[in-house]
């Protein structure tokens, strides 16, 4: 679950020129918290990414994020495709499944703390 919901949002991100023009701003405002994508190595590295050029104001495209990721370190394609073919939704949507991801983050950080690790 955690990786759809993961391969969801960083699509949205990926694809925001695609978005309803009253969702634009959002986007270009939107901070993303790379920190909480941890299904695989490419959506740890995909979210990095994605949050190096929103923090540098860059703008930024599947292709860019893709030649950039690939400059840095290597990147399972496979994975990569599989995001890129997933599908995306509105800003408000994403929104959704954000707070859904940070509560899967808190359940895992709770039963970490539980376990005593």
């Amino acid at each position: 679950m955690r990786l759809s919901i993961e391969y969801g949002i960083l699509n949205t991100l990926l694809n925001y020129d695609k978005a309803l023009d009253s969702d634009l701003n959002s986007f270009l405002d939107y901070q993303i918290d790379h920190e909480m994508f941890k299904a695989n190595k490419t959506t740890m590295l995909v979210a990095k990414a994605i949050h190096n050029h929103l923090s540098n104001d860059i703008p930024y495209t599947e292709e860019l994020i893709e030649r950039y990721i690939l400059k840095h370190t290597a990147m399972n394609m496979d994975e990569w495709i599989d995001l890129i073919a997933r599908t995306w939704f509105t800003f408000r949507t994403m929104e959704q499944y954000v707070k859904v991801l940070k509560e899967i983050e808190d359940e895992a950080r709770m039963r970490r703390l539980r376990n005593g690790r």
